[in-house]
């Protein structure tokens, strides 16, 4: 298949298989020259790559490091990269059925991949505001010590905010 059915098959599905293979062909088959690779990357990015560390390509291994402000440079990057289209139409929409966000943040003009680990979850992607103003957001929460649907509801709470042009309230818990 093309790139781009694997990219939305790994981003829509977090088809964790696909996501390993696409980072090991990164770097001909070996996880050093991938993470460089990515490394550089980001870089072209216009981020630090200062701190990250990618040792399986899914995020699934507790060795994955990336800041808020380097994903958040990708994403910004990809909107003006030629494969903006692709890689935007990667993404899950809000309430895709099939998709990781099938239960979440239905009828907001979102495209984003979510990412959890025990006491980890993360929300990034694009977000359309009230005047079709696209924005790029990345939400992550690590170590907390409630429930993991406690967060993602906070996370949508703020996506919804962001599409509708609102601020939310400071919850002081």
């Amino acid at each position: 298949p093309m790139l781009s059915v694997i990219i939305e098959r790994s981003n829509r599905e977090s088809d964790i298989l696909y996501a390993v293979q696409v980072f090991r062909s990164l770097g001909d088959g070996e996880a050093d020259a991938a993470e460089d690779a990515i490394q550089a990357l980001v870089t072209r990015a216009g981020a630090e790559a200062d701190g990250l560390n990618v040792a399986d390509g899914s995020g699934l291994s507790r060795k994955d490091l990336v800041t808020p402000a380097s994903l958040a440079a990708v994403l910004r990057w990809m909107r003006t990269h030629p494969a903006a289209a692709d890689f935007r139409r990667s993404l899950p929409e809000g309430g895709g059925a099939g998709s990781t966000l099938r239960n979440r943040l239905d009828g907001v003009p979102v495209r984003a991949k979510t990412g959890s680990l025990l006491a980890v979850r993360c929300l990034a992607g694009y977000v359309d505001g009230p005047d079709g103003t696209p924005y790029v957001f990345v939400l992550m929460a690590n170590n907390y010590t409630t429930g993991g649907g406690r967060i993602a509801r906070a996370q949508d709470a703020i996506v919804r905010a962001i599409a509708a042009g609102r601020r939310l309230p400071v919850d002081e818990e």
